[in-house]
């Protein structure tokens, strides 16, 4: 069965308050995005040490660094270095935490895309990954080229490295104007890589996309996670409420989640998105 685990700023920039809440609802691990006001890319060390120290003492364990990696412009060539130097940086940070996964993109969304050149363009990473023995997992994001789980599935195919492989979000493929069902269809269309899996539910309402608390949206949770427990997924789900109880974040928060940005809020809807899907969860005759 699938090991539950929170992303870090979904809850807060202090990670004894993420500890606290991972403890509190029974999760067996933690995702990291940003802490402290610092995103994969710019935590240090010391930052690392502290995360470990932490999470060791906790019992808990880190699933995956949730990097923003490739989310640039394909075309920026002094972009596209750094961020492949923040993959190195993010690998070293996994080993130190004993995480198996990176997070990555498919660069900005910029016209219709170029399967071919975006591959060509994660040749280099490919390279790092092999090196170093990491798997970096693509998430579709309505951003980027690969929006939804077909345009995924065709990039995966493009790319042809087991190191490179599918993070699925139903959630976010209701964010995307192109219609795809997340579940059965965007999900069978990355089933063959699948390693990781980030919950969310969403709806639309005149066109307009917006993340709502588990159950309550247009995501067929309970065919999405009775079908991962028929096909014996035993991987993470990371919880990623992407809504608060009294604001709404905004464009650009969503866009590039970090910071105080996206914790303001985070603990309250995590508190009730945890509590929702695990009562879900127990009605479906499910338990992670």
């Amino acid at each position: 069965m699938f090991r539950l685990s929170v992303i870090t700023d979904e809850i807060s920039q202090d990670l004894d308050t993420v500890l606290a809440f991972a403890g509190q609802y029974g999760l067996s691990g933690i995702e990291l995005r940003s802490l402290w006001e610092k995103g994969p890319f710019a935590l240090g060390k010391e930052d690392i040490t502290r995360v470990r120290e932490g999470t060791s003492a906790a019992g808990l364990s880190v699933c995956c660094i949730a990097a923003p990696f490739f989310k640039c412009g394909i075309g920026d060539d002094r972009a596209v270095a750094e961020h492949l130097e923040g993959l190195r940086r993010c690998c070293a940070w996994a080993h130190m935490l004993g995480a198996e996964l990176i997070r990555g993109f498919s660069f900005w969304k910029e016209g219709e895309p170029d399967f071919a050149r975006i591959a060509e363009r994660y040749a280099p990473a490919v390279r790092i990954l092999e090196e170093e023995g990491m798997t970096l997992v693509l998430e579709p994001d309505p951003a980027v080229n690969t929006p939804n789980g077909a345009s995924l599935a065709r990039l995966l195919r493009e790319i042809g490295s087991g190191r490179v492989q599918a993070l699925w979000d139903p959630g976010n493929i209701l964010f995307d104007d192109a219609g795809e069902v997340p579940y059965p269809d965007g999900y069978e269309a990355v089933r063959p890589w699948l390693r990781h899996v980030h919950l969310k539910d969403a709806k639309r309402e005149g066109g307009v996309p917006a993340a709502v608390p588990p159950g309550t949206g247009m995501v067929d949770l309970k065919g999405q996670f009775q079908r991962l427990a028929a096909d014996g997924y035993d991987g993470w789900v990371s919880l990623e409420p992407h809504y608060r109880l009294n604001r709404t974040l905004d464009e650009a928060t969503l866009r590039l989640p970090g910071g105080s940005a996206i914790s303001e809020g985070g603990l309250e809807a995590g508190i009730d998105s945890i509590t929702r899907f695990q009562s879900l969860l127990a009605s479906w005759g499910l338990q992670a």
